[in-house]
């Protein structure tokens, strides 16, 4: 695709969030609606083309189209919440500690949760806990295939609820899953947390632990599972960043992702994607952003298993190759 497709798609994101105005001519909505829909953002794409003047918005039949298909994210959010929200006032209940990860923690800082679409709800749970939850999830009316044995478990519920349940946040990096774990440790996880408001024992990351995790997050995408990152990773961080600048204490978040081998990886984010979304002459950067994004991680500090063998260099060719290919 060419930059012009790119800058709209990413113009009309800013513009559904009231980050930027927006005015372009001649939208190329099917290529726009395409990209929306590989980037899991509807929501955002027909919030934008609902507040364009009339010689900016699809047509009707687009426009109604895009409206059903937002509708059911809508839907889904509201769902997604009442369901969560039970199970956490039930582990709460029973003294269950959990950490909320993710979109659940993102959603607050989107000018309406549904904006921001989450497949499932990510919680951290400590091991020793793990049975106790499972009955509690079970006895709510939640399906599962079996325990997890070493990252998470899947439980579903029809029709629109997943969870996944973390005893540990990475499955192949087992470096930072020993970080993040060691109690004696300066990134332990669970002396790096804030209680949610209204519980006793439902966190959330601190800022700081926050940031540095969902930098990590990306790079276990771009590396070692999952379709890679989309944008809306990289609107979440900048989100993020956002909102809480204030509150972010950068030499004990550089320290950190020192610890994680993550230092440069993280300086290319925020030079060169936040660069590009800060400025609307420049959003079709995104893509060139992108591809240096994965050329980076060969200089990234990662599993030395993975840093050594031919996988990376699959891995990495296959990344390039996607966004490309989306971009193009």
């Amino acid at each position: 695709m060419n930059q012009k497709i790119t800058a709209d798609f990413i113009g009309l994101l800013k513009f559904a969030l009231d980050l930027a105005p927006f005015h372009s001519e001649k939208i190329q909505w099917n290529k726009i609606i395409h990209l929306a829909k590989a980037h899991h953002v509807e929501v955002m794409l027909y919030e934008a083309a609902s507040k364009l003047h009339d010689g900016m918005k699809p047509s009707s039949a687009v426009l109604q189209a895009l409206e059903q298909e937002a509708m059911t994210f809508i839907i889904q959010d509201a769902n997604q919440i009442s369901e969560v929200e039970t199970l956490m006032r039930a582990f709460d209940k029973h003294e269950l500690s959990a950490i909320m990860l993710k979109g659940w923690i993102m959603k607050d800082l989107y000018p309406r949760t549904d904006l921001r679409s989450r497949a499932d709800t990510d919680i951290f749970i400590h091991s020793q806990d793990e049975l106790k939850i499972h009955e509690i999830i079970m006895s709510h009316g939640y399906a599962t295939n079996g325990l997890g044995e070493k990252k998470d478990t899947v439980y579903s519920k029809e029709p629109f609820i997943t969870l996944e349940m973390h005893k540990n946040l990475f499955m192949y990096e087992d470096d930072w899953n020993k970080i993040f774990n060691e109690a004696s440790g300066s990134m332990y996880i669970w002396n790096r947390v804030d209680q949610l408001d209204g519980y006793n024992h439902i966190y959330k990351m601190d800022v700081n632990m926050y940031y540095v995790y969902h930098i990590a997050h990306m790079v276990k995408h771009l590396v070692s599972g999952g379709g890679g990152i989309g944008v809306k990773s990289i609107l979440d961080l900048w989100m993020f960043r956002k909102a809480n600048e204030e509150k972010m204490d950068f030499a004990h978040i550089d320290a950190d992702l020192q610890t994680l081998g993550l230092t440069q990886f993280a300086n290319t984010v925020q030079m060169t994607v936040f660069r590009s979304l800060e400025s609307i002459s420049s959003t079709a950067a995104l893509t060139d952003t992108v591809i240096t994004l994965l050329q980076i991680m060969k200089r990234c500090v990662m599993r030395r298993s993975l840093r050594e063998s031919a996988i990376f260099a699959d891995v990495l060719s296959h990344r390039k190759a996607q966004w490309r290919s989306a971009f193009r």
